[in-house]
């Protein structure tokens, strides 16, 4: 049988891929998201272009939220584990809820994200520009 269909471990250029590349000029998805906003590290807050990366800690899972709040920028450092607005020392758990201080029981804006290994993103988004840290 051909690859090409989804799930088979075609082959192109004696390279064994998970699954096929998208059709010359589809436009997926992720192609549409915003760019990179952070980068993930285990149970660190990092805040980049205005939005906030939370990942769990121990975890794969990763999340982002809006670092805004009423049209006011909010700032963060990682405490024990636990992300802290800086400003008001609130504190805010992996869900972008507000679990103490001022801005108890608020809730983030949700930022659509794509999570995924290095390989199947490299895979799929060869272009892709690779930076490092500033």
């Amino acid at each position: 049988m051909a690859g090409g269909r989804s799930g088979d471990a075609g082959r192109s250029g004696g390279i064994r891929r998970p699954c096929p590349r998208p059709a010359a000029g589809r436009r997926d998805r992720a192609a549409r998201l915003p760019p990179l906003v952070g980068f993930f590290r285990f149970g660190k807050a990092q805040a980049e272009r205005g939005e906030l990366l939370a990942s769990a800690p121990k975890g794969w899972s990763a999340t982002v939220w809006s670092a805004r709040l009423d049209g006011r920028r909010l700032h963060f450092r990682t405490a024990e584990g636990r992300f802290v607005e800086t400003g008001t020392g609130s504190v805010f758990d992996f869900f972008g809820r507000g679990r103490s201080g001022s801005l108890a029981g608020r809730k983030l804006e949700a930022v659509p994200q794509v999570s995924a290994f290095w390989f199947a993103w490299s895979h799929f988004h060869p272009d892709t520009t690779v930076a490092g840290p500033s």
